[in-house]
C-alpha cells in the first residue's frame, strides 16, 4: 500500500497539529503528553475528521531505513480516568457493548514505552522495527537483534511488544534532572524513560550505546489464537510478570476495583505504566474485527493524569475574542509530564477570586486534555488580595460578577488581529500568522480590505500605513492573499466567525442557503436560528461572496446528490481495500457514488464488520439506513 499523501492546505489547526504530533511521536520526539494527544484525537473524532483514521501518518523517513509491516500496526482506542470521573459509560460504548457476553475479558498493565514489531520469515529472525506510520517503521534490527531468539522452529509471522527501560535504571543513570541545563552526555538529555528509549533506538547505530539496558516486553503473536503468554515464554521472549486479571463480564463496581488494583500495582512495577489494557479472549477477536485505527477487541484504560504542585509568582491578563480578560498564572517553573510548565490558565476572574489564586498561592496542575496546562485546585490560598484593574491597555474595564470585561474591545488592535487571523485560516490563506495579522490590523485593514482590491492597491495601502516595508515579507503576504482560487461556501460562512458557529454548523447553513437538503438536528438551535432569522447575516455572507467573485475566486456551493446517485458513509476498518480515502475515491470516480454525511437519505453505511456497534451504526439503525460491509459495497459496484 502506498504511503498516504495528505493535502494540508484545507486542514484545520487541530488537524495539522494532530499530524505533526503523530509524526514526531513515532519519531521519538513527542511535542505533547499522551493525555493531550488523546484529547486532541477525541476532539477530531467528535467532528468526524478523516485524519484520525488515515493509516500512513507517522515517521518513516529514518536514517536507518524502514521495514514494511506484514500486517498494519494500529493503535488502541482509549478511555481516560479523571479526578472524580469514572469513564464507565464511555467504556461500555467503546468496548463492552461490542463484546459477546460469553467472552472472557483479560486485563493487563499498559507499558508506557515504544511499540516494536519483530518479524520471522521461514523460521529466521529477519527484521525488528518501530510502529512508524502503521504501514512501515524504522529499522531497529541491528540495535535489538540480540534481544530475541534468532530462529523459531516452524514459525513465520510477526510478534509485537513494547521497548522500555526499568524506571530505577533510567532515573539513576540517564534522567536529566535540570531541564534548563544542556547536558554534555547525549544519553542524559531526556526527562522521561519513554523518550529516552525512542531517542536511543532512533539514533544512528553505535556500539557505545547500551542497547542491552533496554527491555522488549512482548504481548502479541499476530493472528495467534492460543495462549499467547505461554507460547512467548516457550520461545524465550520476555513477557509481563503481572498475573493477568480475567472476568467474563463486569459491572461498574468491578470496573473501579480493577482500576484501583492496577493503580496500586503502578507504584510497584519496575517499568513506567500509563494505564491498563483489556482484551477480549482470542476466540471472539476475528468476529469483533477492527477499524483502520484500532482493534475492536481491545481497549486502553488510561490512569488519572499526573498532578504537580507549585506556586503562583505573578498574574497576567489576556483578552479573549469576546472581550473577556482571562487571568493567566505565572508559575514557579515545574516539570509536568516531561516538560517545564511556567504558565497556566485560570478560567475567569471570578474563579480566581473565589479560590484566592493570587500571588503566593500554592496550586496543583494537571494536563487533562488541553494543550496548555490548567490549575485544578488551590492547596494554599494566597495571603494577598487581588486588586481589580480598572483599565486594560487604555480601555476601561467592568466586572460583571463572573468576567472582567473590556469596554469597547471590538475597536482594539488585539481583537481585530485575532479575528483577522481566524478568518484567513478559515479561507485557506497561508503565511499570515498572528504577528502579520497584528501588523495588518495596526494598518487599519480588515479582511474585506484585503480581498476587495488588487495587488498593487493593497501594496500601496500597506506601505502607506508604515507597518510594512517594501520587500520579501510584503511580497509573500500579497502573493498568499491572491493565491487562493476557490473556496467553499461553508468556509465563507465560517470565516465571518459568528458566535459558536463552527465548521459543522457552517456546512449545514451553506446547504440551507443553497436550497438543498440540510440537517440541523443535534446542532445548537440558538446559533442556527440567529443566522437563518437574521437578514443582515445572510447579506454579510452574500457581500463576502461578491467580493471573492470580483477577485475571480470561485465560491463553490454544495450540490444535492444527483438523481440515481448512491450515497454512502463509512465506519470501521478499510485496510483490506486500502484506506477510507482510497475506497471513497474508488467509488466516486465511477460517477455513480457520492460520499455524504449519515442522514435518513443515505443509501448505505459501509462497515468492516456487521458485529460492530459504532455510533454511526447505531445512528444508521435508527434512521433505517442499510448497513453493508466493504466487500458487499464492492459487489454492488460490480453489478452496476
Amino acid at each position: 500500500m502506498a504511503k498516504t499523501k495528505i493535502d494540508l492546505s484545507n486542514l484545520s489547526a487541530d488537524e495539522k497539529l494532530f499530524i505533526q504530533a503523530k509524526e514526531l511521536y513515532y519519531g521519538g520526539k513527542p511535542i505533547m503528553s499522551d493525555t493531550d494527544f488523546d484529547a486532541l484525537e477525541d476532539r477530531l473524532r467528535a467532528i468526524d475528521s478523516f485524519v484520525v483514521d488515515i493509516v500512513g501518518i507517522g515517521s518513516s523517513k529514518k536514517k536507518n531505513g524502514v521495514v514494511k509491516h506484514i500486517t498494519p500496526m494500529g493503535s488502541l482506542a482509549k478511555v481516560q480516568f479523571k479526578p472524580g470521573i469514572v469513564p464507565w459509560d464511555e467504556f461500555k460504548h467503546k468496548f463492552l457493548n461490542q463484546v459477546p457476553k460469553t467472552a472472557t475479558l483479560n486485563w493487563e498493565p499498559k507499558l508506557d514505552g515504544n511499540a516494536i514489531n519483530i518479524t520471522y520469515t521461514n523460521e529466521l529472525l529477519t527484521s525488528i522495527c518501530s510502529r512508524g506510520d502503521g504501514i512501515e517503521g524504522q529499522d531497529y534490527t541491528q540495535q535489538l537483534r540480540n534481544h530475541f531468539p534468532q530462529r523459531i522452529k516452524g514459525f513465520s509471522g510477526e510478534i509485537r511488544g513494547e521497548a522500555v527501560i526499568e524506571s530505577y535504571l533510567f532515573d539513576s543513570k540517564y534522567k536529566k534532572i535540570d531541564l534548563s541545563q544542556v547536558s554534555t552526555d547525549p544519553l542524559k538529555k531526556y526527562s522521561n524513560a519513554r523518550n529516552f528509549v525512542a531517542g536511543v533506538l532512533g539514533a544512528d547505530y553505535s556500539d557505545k550505546i547500551p542497547y542491552n539496558e533496554i527491555d522488549v516486553v512482548c504481548f502479541e503473536i499476530v493472528g495467534f489464537t492460543g495462549n499467547t503468554k505461554q507460547q512467548l515464554l516457550k520461545w524465550n521472549f520476555q513477557v509481563q510478570d503481572f498475573q493477568m486479571e480475567s472476568h467474563v463480564n463486569i459491572d461498574e463496581k468491578q470496573f473501579i476495583e480493577i482500576y484501583d488494583k492496577f493503580a496500586k500495582y503502578r507504584t510497584k512495577c519496575k517499568y513506567q505504566l500509563d494505564g491498563i489494557v483489556v482484551k477480549a479472549s482470542e476466540d471472539v477477536r476475528t468476529y469483533m474485527g477492527k477499524t483502520s485505527h484500532h482493534p475492536l477487541w481491545a481497549l486502553a484504560v488510561k490512569f488519572i493524569t499526573q498532578e504537580v504542585r507549585t506556586s503562583i509568582i505573578d498574574i497576567e491578563l489576556g483578552m479573549s475574542k469576546r472581550g473577556e480578560l482571562i487571568p493567566v498564572a505565572i508559575l514557579q517553573p515545574i516539570e509536568l509530564l516531561g516538560s517545564m510548565v511556567g504558565r497556566a490558565s485560570m478560567y475567569n476572574v471570578s474563579w480566581m477570586i473565589a479560590k484566592k489564586a493570587f500571588i503566593g498561592a500554592e496550586v496543583t496542575l494537571i494536563k487533562s486534555g488541553d494543550i496548555i496546562p490548567k490549575i485544578v485546585d488551590v492547596v494554599l490560598p494566597s495571603p494577598q488580595d487581588f486588586v481589580m484593574p480598572t483599565e486594560y491597555k487604555g480601555l476601561k474595564t467592568k466586572y460583571n460578577g463572573v468576567n472582567l470585561l473590556v469596554e469597547g474591545f471590538e475597536n482594539t488592535t488585539e481583537y481585530k488581529a485575532n479575528k483577522l487571523h481566524a478568518a484567513v485560516v478559515a479561507l485557506g490563506i497561508e503565511n499570515l500568522g498572528p504577528a502579520t495579522c497584528e501588523k495588518i490590523a495596526e494598518a487599519g485593514l480588515t479582511l474585506r480590505d484585503l480581498i476587495s482590491t488588487n495587488p498593487d492597491g493593497l501594496r500601496m495601502s500597506l506601505l502607506q500605513s508604515k507597518q510594512f516595508k517594501d520587500g520579501r515579507e510584503l511580497e509573500i503576504l500579497i502573493n498568499s492573499i491572491f493565491a487562493i482560487t476557490k473556496v467553499q461556501l461553508w468556509e465563507v460562512i465560517y470565516c465571518l466567525q459568528y458566535r459558536n458557529c463552527g465548521k459543522t454548523i457552517s456546512k449545514q447553513l451553506a446547504n440551507w442557503m443553497s436550497k438543498i437538503p440540510y440537517d440541523f438536528k443535534g446542532l445548537e438551535k440558538d446559533v442556527v436560528n440567529s443566522f437563518i432569522n437574521d437578514p443582515k447575516r445572510i447579506d454579510e455572507v452574500k457581500e463576502m461572496v461578491g467580493l471573492l467573485l470580483n477577485q475571480n475566486i470561485q465560491v463553490i456551493k454544495p450540490e444535492p446528490p444527483k438523481k440515481g446517485i448512491i450515497t454512502f458513509e463509512m465506519t470501521g476498518d478499510c485496510t483490506t481495500h486500502g484506506s477510507k480515502g482510497e475506497f471513497k475515491l474508488l467509488l466516486e470516480q465511477t460517477g455513480k457514488f457520492l460520499h455524504a454525511s449519515l442522514t435518513k437519505d443515505t443509501s448505505y453505511l459501509v462497515t468492516n464488520t456487521l458485529a460492530s456497534n459504532t455510533s454511526k451504526m447505531q445512528k444508521a439503525n435508527k434512521l433505517n439506513v442499510k448497513i453493508v460491509t466493504y466487500e458487499d459495497m464492492l459487489n454492488i459496484l460490480n453489478t452496476l
